[in-house]
């Protein structure tokens, strides 16, 4: 796995800044995440990463040591946290759930100012971001997991994050694990615009095919796309959506409750997704898809990947299917894809 400690603190040297000399191992991993993830690896603005910084005298796990503003989510503040292994290995499901949601309640402290429960230092970051919050301002309380495990545990435990709710309905949740990290990294220092495979399920055998490279449209399993949202998310599902995930609050709401209370009718209140690829195969009520990406349907997708639901449900799905050989013609083909 990358050495992300090694990685962050070879950059700082090249540019002759000593800040992370003496840093703990979660301030250098917060500033690689930082400096890739909000500002695409431009060194230029390493003071402004040095900036977003809340250190704190220890290196444990669950203490939130950065704040910015989203650059995923419109009108949403990001509190990134950090999770050492020896901890996560320690952690049973409804412990991690607890630390969690422990985090939500220093949010809410930081945000109103209560110094009882969050810091000084936290409190004085926030403010310095200037938001002038509204009833469509949410939160996303984040934990960096610099480390693997394998992909099952890592679904699960991505699964009971997203689920997690608070009161008040404006905070997201989301983990972040090592291999996401490393192709977030290889995605700004080489881009990709595709997630290289994956697999929906159909809900039925009703496809409706349409040109001669034979795209269709059909209906595909919510369960299925959610685990496309845990595994991909931040790998290229969403690298040619043009508009990726705007938050509307009052949409997001409409959506959640026809996912939790109405999903028999989600086909007739939501316009689906539509996704691009190379090819794909159908085999047993699986679509197969090669170097795809979700162009349209990036709010639909977001809010399914983090609303907890028990009862699936079908999702109406366009599947284009890339028509040109030469890499020109089908870049130009995808962007007008998107654009449309």
């Amino acid at each position: 796995m990358m050495d992300f400690e090694f990685l962050i603190q070879r950059i700082y040297d090249q540019q002759d800044d000593t800040y992370l000399n003496f840093a703990k191992p979660s301030e250098k991993i917060m500033a690689m995440y930082i400096l890739y993830h909000y500002f695409n690896a431009d060194v230029s603005r390493l003071d402004e990463v040095n900036n977003s910084l809340t250190t704190t005298i220890d290196d444990s796990s669950f203490k939130i040591r950065s704040v910015l503003k989203s650059v995923n989510i419109d009108d949403a503040i990001d509190f990134n946290s950090y999770l050492k292994k020896e901890d996560f290995d320690t952690l049973q499901d409804d412990e991690l759930i607890a630390r969690v949601k422990e985090l939500a309640r220093v949010v809410g402290a930081t945000v109103y100012h209560d110094k009882s429960i969050s810091n000084f230092q936290l409190i004085d970051k926030f403010d310095e971001l200037q938001v002038k919050l509204t009833e469509s301002t949410s939160y996303v309380v984040r934990i960096l997991c610099p480390f693997n495990v394998d992909i099952d545990k890592k679904i699960h435990v991505q699964e009971i994050i997203s689920d997690i709710s608070v009161s008040g309905g404006n905070v997201l949740f989301e983990i972040i694990f090592g291999d996401d990290l490393e192709q977030e990294i290889s995605d700004i220092d080489s881009p990709k615009e595709y997630v290289a495979s994956g697999t929906l399920n159909l809900v039925e055998d009703s496809i409706c095919y349409f040109g001669q490279e034979e795209s269709f449209v059909t209906i595909v399993s919510a369960k299925s796309l959610k685990q496309i949202f845990l595994q991909y998310s931040t790998r290229g599902l969403f690298a040619s959506n043009l508009r990726f995930y705007i938050t509307n609050k009052k949409i997001d709401g409409k959506i959640k409750n026809t996912i939790q209370n109405e999903p028999e009718n989600f086909c007739y209140f939501n316009n689906g997704i539509i996704i691009t690829c190379d090819k794909y195969d159908i085999v047993d009520r699986k679509i197969r898809l090669t170097n795809f990406s979700i162009v349209n349907g990036g709010q639909t997708t977001n809010i399914i990947g983090r609303t907890p639901f028990e009862k699936d449900f079908g999702i109406i799905c366009k599947v284009i299917q890339n028509k040109y050989e030469d890499q020109n013609e089908r870049i130009q083909f995808l962007s007008k894809v998107a654009e449309a």
